[in-house]
């Protein structure tokens, strides 16, 4: 079955034909538990399930699937070795999953704790592949959410933290590719977000400095006459009269 068609159909149909194919894989990995690729296509399907469905248990047996996988390519040869960085991004994606359920229900702690072992392995991934604009994104998207947790938890130096980096990573990918409309609209999230603290927080005057870095990514892309994303164009707008230019 092609995950990627799942979204043509109905919800409920493809939520039967997922758990259908959750049997097959299932069976399929019990009938050679060494096979690396029976081994991740129910990675795969446990994990699109247990996303649609909230499925507590569906995430944590991917998890686990993801760490034995991480185990068996480092025990793989003669000497350990690193593992792929498709294991390790499935483990990342993976413990994703579980912070965001755990969020939702209310267990900040856990969630932080899966959210910061998400952030070292995005930031070895985006290390291990400095070209990999997606690489670095998903760390841009790690730092937010591992912001979003330390701010419910009240720890607002941590939050607040998070999201300046965050920033900054946007401004950066967005100078390298300038055209890629993608990376307007995650800067501006990262602003949004931080913009929203220092709002709550009255840090007005720390927020002065991420919004002239934005601004000035801005005036290049206009110089390089880029089209504009017209959020974060209002955004900016906003911002700058409500801290001044």
């Amino acid at each position: 079955m092609a995950l990627v068609r799942l979204a043509a159909l109905a919800p409920a149909r493809a939520l039967d034909l997922l758990r259908e194919a959750l049997g097959l894989r299932r069976a399929l990995f019990r009938k050679d538990p060494a096979s690396r690729q029976a081994r991740r296509d129910l990675f795969v399907v446990l994990s699109t399930l247990g996303t649609r469905t909230g499925e507590v248990g569906l995430l944590e047996e991917a998890l686990a699937l993801a760490r034995a996988a991480l185990v068996a390519e480092q025990q793989g040869g003669e000497d350990e070795q690193e593992p792929s960085a498709e294991a390790r991004a499935d483990l990342a994606s993976a413990l994703e999953a579980c912070a965001v359920t755990r969020a939702r229900a209310g267990d900040f702690a856990r969630s932080q704790a899966a959210f910061e072992e998400v952030l070292r392995l995005r930031e070895a991934l985006a290390a291990a592949a400095p070209q990999d604009l997606e690489a670095a994104r998903a760390l841009g998207f790690a730092l937010n959410n591992l912001a979003r947790v330390a701010q419910r938890r009240g720890d607002h130096d941590a939050a607040w933290g998070h999201f300046a980096r965050s920033l900054r990573l946007s401004c950066r990918l967005l100078e390298r590719a300038p055209r890629r409309a993608a990376l307007q609209a995650d800067l501006y999230t990262s602003l949004a977000r931080l913009a929203a603290l220092a709002i709550e927080l009255e840090r007005g005057d720390e927020a002065r400095e991420p919004l002239r870095e934005v601004q000035a990514r801005l005036e290049q892309l206009r110089a390089a006459q880029v089209p504009l994303d017209s959020r974060l164009e209002r955004l900016v707008v906003d911002l700058a009269g409500r801290w001044g230019r």
